[in-house]
């Protein structure tokens, strides 16, 4: 297993694996903008689809995040499966580097429903609210993902990295 844990701070909590180069990252998000914000400025020639859940953040990060062409920001509504989200846009077979989930409580549907992100994906990291870090590890294990826990000091975080990834 590859997977390394390190511990995070705040601010770091959504960070990338280190010696990555993602081409596809994806963030979920009820306010996205520092985090999406931080990937279009450390990944400049990836494609960044982040979809938060709230119309008014939408409106205020969309103008934030007008000079990153490589953004494409999405409302969500919470009844579309993760996957019809993210194909809509991509193709079924399009590798997924990274995806980010911080849904205050909805990230416990997504990765216990899983889908076809699941095993199109290398990394996935997700904020925990109202979801067991052991019961979330385990249920990233179940989808095909190495997988660990971590606390920040204000929240635990799981994260999973594919077993086909090497």
């Amino acid at each position: 297993m590859k997977l390394v844990v390190e511990d995070v701070s705040k601010l770091g909590s959504f960070s990338i694996p280190k010696n990555f180069n993602p081409e596809l990252i994806i963030d979920f998000g009820l306010r996205t903008l520092y985090s999406t914000l931080e990937y279009a400025t450390q990944f400049p020639e990836a494609q960044i689809l982040s979809y938060t859940r709230n119309m008014p953040n939408f409106l205020l990060d969309k103008s934030r995040l007008a000079y990153h062409d490589n953004v494409e920001l999405r409302v969500f509504s919470g009844q579309d499966s993760l996957d019809d989200m993210i194909y809509e846009i991509i193709p079924f077979e399009r590798q997924i580097d990274f995806i980010k989930l911080d849904l205050a409580g909805y990230e416990k549907n997504i990765i216990k429903s899983g889908g076809r992100w699941a095993n199109n994906t290398k990394f996935i990291k997700a904020r925990l609210t109202d979801y067991d870090y052991k019961e979330a590890k385990a249920d990233l294990i179940k989808l095909g993902f190495y997988s660990a826990a971590m606390h920040d000091g204000y929240s635990f975080y799981v994260i999973g990295e594919s077993i086909d990834y090497y």
